[in-house]
């Protein structure tokens, strides 16, 4: 099923900017150095849609930096809200990506993730 278009997406969107990772640049080789976490573990989720998973496990595992990859815009501005709504905690270790998986080597050097994860991508 696709996702409807979201009224405001882009506002919405910059009001939940601190979720949000833009990648510009070289490659990351520490990752986590983005989320002030240098040299934490670093777990990826291609194709995170809402980000229902990385929200849960960025809840459960705060000294895991996570990294919530997905290309629809309008799914980062609902995971994104609900990353600042609170209801998960602060979540400091959360970011989204709105980005193809075709570039995940331009974004993260070889060896700087540990796991990936494709759930339902």
């Amino acid at each position: 099923m696709r996702m409807r278009k979201k009224k405001h997406g882009a506002e919405r969107l910059a009001r939940c900017e601190r979720f949000l990772y833009v990648h510009e640049g070289a490659p990351l080789t520490d990752p986590a150095a983005a989320m002030n976490m240098p040299g934490a573990p670093v777990y990826l989720e291609v194709g995170a849609g809402k980000g229902g998973f990385a929200r849960g496990m960025a809840e459960r595992h705060p000294d895991v930096a996570y990294f919530a990859m997905e290309r629809v815009t309008d799914c980062v501005v609902i995971g994104a809200e609900r990353a600042a709504s609170g209801e998960y905690g602060e979540l400091r270790n959360l970011r989204f990506l709105i980005e193809n998986a075709d570039d995940l080597m331009q974004i993260f050097a070889p060896g700087s993730v540990d796991p990936i994860f494709l759930n339902f991508s």
